[in-house]
């Protein structure tokens, strides 16, 4: 990982997407300061993860598959809950599903 001075053009990123992964970090949430960022290309290493990590898997994969075909409602109602929570919808719909609606 290495902090640049600035953020690098589209072009530059364009040309480099799938070597670096450029993106702004935020070290505070509530400020608008954020630090350009490059890293490597991240890499899928399944040896990396425990097992236990691995069993969870095809349920994230499940719920990142399905997110996108809610209807708005729904969407809405899950906006609704996890508002001034700090997390997403998405996060909030993860928690809903993994806790079968026990949260």
């Amino acid at each position: 990982m290495v902090i640049l001075d600035k953020a690098p053009s589209g072009a530059i990123i364009d040309t480099l997407a799938g070597v670096l992964d450029f993106y702004n970090m935020r070290p505070n949430p509530v400020s608008e300061r954020s630090i350009p960022i490059c890293r490597t290309w991240p890499r899928y290493r399944p040896e990396a993860y425990p097992d236990t990590s691995k069993i969870m898997q095809p349920f994230f994969a499940y719920i990142g598959k399905m997110s996108p075909e809610i209807s708005p409602g729904v969407e809405a109602a899950y906006q609704l809950m996890a508002g001034g929570t700090g997390l997403t919808f998405r996060d909030y719909m993860t928690r809903c599903y993994l806790s079968k609606g026990n949260i």
